[in-house]
């Protein structure tokens, strides 16, 4: 099965489904794959700046799962009854609030880096080099999530 490309999708609902079944999907794998080299760090050994990199990733990935869930359960059910009614007053605030979500997951991704750049444990340079992969990956999906509430916005305001 051919992957599609973002800007090869222009249904509403196929739009959707890229974004929970490539990126949520494969965000999930991703952290996964972070959490069983954050575990195999640890047993290796513990410093304090890696206990609080992996505290604060067990804490990150709790975040996104639930910001998952919110937007495939509520926010984008959500876009799709407002861009059918024409109803655009509740796209800014959305808009806004994802924003800040995805600000503040840039935010936390940072401070962990920050914290496994100073950790002693040989095997941060691996977890910062997955991280960093993970950060690209999360960097652009919060952009077409972004790109996509404004698209469905403009099409919503034509309707009005």
């Amino acid at each position: 099965m051919k992957k599609h490309k973002w800007t090869d999708i222009y249904n509403f609902e196929e739009k959707i489904q890229f974004v929970v079944n490539v990126y949520h999907f494969e965000m999930r794998k991703d952290i996964n794959s972070i959490k069983m080299q954050l575990d195999e760090a640890l047993l290796a050994s513990s410093c304090p700046y890696l206990l609080k990199a992996n505290g604060l990733f067990l804490d990150f990935e709790k975040k996104l799962n639930l910001h998952a869930l919110f937007e495939e359960n509520i926010v984008f059910p959500m876009l799709n009854s407002l861009s059918c009614t024409g109803q655009d007053k509740q796209f800014k605030p959305l808009l806004q609030m994802l924003m800040g979500e995805h600000q503040e997951d840039r935010l936390i991704i940072q401070t962990i880096f920050d914290a496994l750049a100073k950790s002693s444990n040989y095997k941060a340079s691996s977890l910062l080099e997955s991280l960093d992969k993970f950060s690209v990956k999360l960097l652009e999906h919060s952009k077409y999530e972004d790109d996509f509430i404004f698209e469905v916005h403009c099409e919503s305001s034509v309707f009005r």
